[in-house]
């Protein structure tokens, strides 16, 4: 059982403290500082549960950002956060620091320090650039000395360079549907091994009068790990996807399928109900909502396949905001 309280002391800060029951004793406490105000924390009864929940969403064009073909509208240079956490028993702190250099570049820190590690902590830096079409992430962590890359692109004309019609809109604007590709690439001085992945997603931008859609394949080489998926937004409150897993190597495989059903009253959104199943009949259910003035989490686990004791892990998560 967890137990955590938050405070919001200024528009810039935020702390929290976190107590662990069980299994074992433990707790944490943690800050969060910020340039940026943060005044769009809303109270529980009032904020928007799609905003909270996570379930089908419908991915916007990525170029930048622009109003009517005209400059652009960037996040500023010279925003920061900074996160620290403390845990009170584990002798374990963690540390986080965000800022951006640039309109499209930005830098991230963390450390750990923990004697359960190598040479008792580790540094990881991430440096990132989004250009919009072309997303670039280096990265280089202590642990084990690594070096990786990452990129991914875009496949949409920018409307920027496109022909405006007399209406204002680029007839050769397509905000049908999105194709991205990208890759990483690391690799490990300390034990000399590196890795490589790559993967793409195809997705549509806006329903129109079709039904929003979303697909995705990655593959390990190295590993001959192949994982596919496919979502669909079958009405304007179902959600159906799949995902299947499949090593080239060993030829295992296992399929998942799911689905969400959101709950209204009226045009106000109530709760979600989340329900899967895959090929070893492990199933799970949930459902997360508001009741009153606070927010729900409930979910269940259960194995099918083992008729003697089916039902597994239940969890209970209340949240109120204020």
């Amino acid at each position: 059982m967890d137990v955590n309280v938050s405070s919001y002391p200024s528009e810039n800060m935020v702390s929290s403290a976190q107590i662990n029951a069980l299994p074992n004793l433990d707790g944490s406490l943690a800050y969060l500082s910020c340039t940026r105000s943060l005044n769009e924390l809303q109270k529980s009864e009032k904020v928007e549960l799609r905003n909270v929940i996570d379930g089908y969403r419908i991915i916007g064009p990525c170029f930048d950002v622009i109003d009517n073909f005209g400059p652009k509208i960037r996040t500023s240079s010279g925003y920061s956060l900074m996160y620290g956490r403390v845990f009170l028993l584990g002798k374990r702190v963690e540390a986080l620091y965000a800022g951006r250099l640039s309109p499209i570049t930005q830098v991230l820190l963390t450390c750990v320090s923990d004697k359960r590690l190598y040479n008792g902590g580790t540094l990881t830096a991430i440096l990132q650039r989004d250009s919009g079409r072309l997303f670039t992430e280096g990265i280089y962590s202590t642990d084990e000395a690594m070096l990786g890359l990452r990129g991914l692109w875009n496949f949409r004309s920018d409307p920027r360079e496109a022909i405006q019609s007399t209406s204002g809109i680029s007839e050769d604007m397509d905000l049908s549907g999105q194709l991205s590709i990208g890759a990483e690439v690391y690799y490990g001085a300390l034990h000399k091994s590196g890795g490589v992945s790559t993967g793409l997603r195809y997705t549509t931008l806006r329903s129109q009068s079709k039904t929003p859609i979303t697909m995705t394949m990655t593959l390990n080489p190295l590993m001959g790990h192949f994982s596919a998926t496919y979502a669909n937004k079958a009405t304007r409150d179902t959600s159906l996807c799949s995902r299947i897993n499949f090593n080239l190597f060993s030829y295992q495989s296992d399929l998942t399928l799911g689905c969400e059903l959101w709950q209204r009253d009226g045009e106000e959104i109530t709760g979600v109900l989340k329900a899967r199943i895959d090929s070893n009949m492990n199933t799970g259910l949930a459902w997360e909502g508001r009741m009153k003035k606070v927010l729900i989490n409930f979910g269940v686990s259960m194995d099918l396949a083992n008729h003697k004791s089916p039902f597994g892990n239940v969890g209970l998560e209340i949240r109120y905001m204020s």
